[in-house]
């Protein structure tokens, strides 16, 4: 029932897809178990989250200035903060590293990255040396 549960982060409503988010970092943080055999099935909608979607990007106006509104932003980073996490309490459940994709983002992104790719590079150093 989680795996229907957290799968809601297809929804198109963006509060729920966060809270999907939100939830699923929870689980990790708090009872891992419960997670950690259906994370095969999660990874790939968690992976989509941390994507740039264009489409919620708008353009603001105002007299001198022209600004960029990203409307996905707080699911990205709840997405970032989720993988942070599983690679906290899910190490040996999770052999990807495509969180680094947030590295040139937006500044919470990148502080986001970088706390988790620090995290890495204490329990893993392998694994971001082989990446570069």
């Amino acid at each position: 029932m989680i795996v229907e549960f957290l799968s809601l982060t297809k929804d198109k409503d963006l509060n729920i897809r966060r809270l999907s988010l939100s939830t699923m970092d929870s689980s990790a943080h708090n009872k891992p178990h419960r997670i950690r055999d259906v994370l095969g099935q999660l990874l790939s909608l968690l992976c989509q989250e941390t994507k740039v979607v264009e489409e919620l990007i708008h353009i603001v106006e105002m007299e001198p200035f022209i600004h960029r509104v990203n409307s996905g932003l707080e699911i990205r980073k709840s997405a970032f903060e989720c993988v942070h996490t599983l690679l906290v309490k899910c190490r040996d459940k999770i052999e990807s590293l495509a969180f680094l994709v947030g590295l040139p983002d937006q500044p919470d992104i990148k502080m986001l990255c970088h706390l988790t790719l620090v995290h890495l590079s204490i329990v893993s150093l392998t694994a971001v040396a082989q990446r570069e």
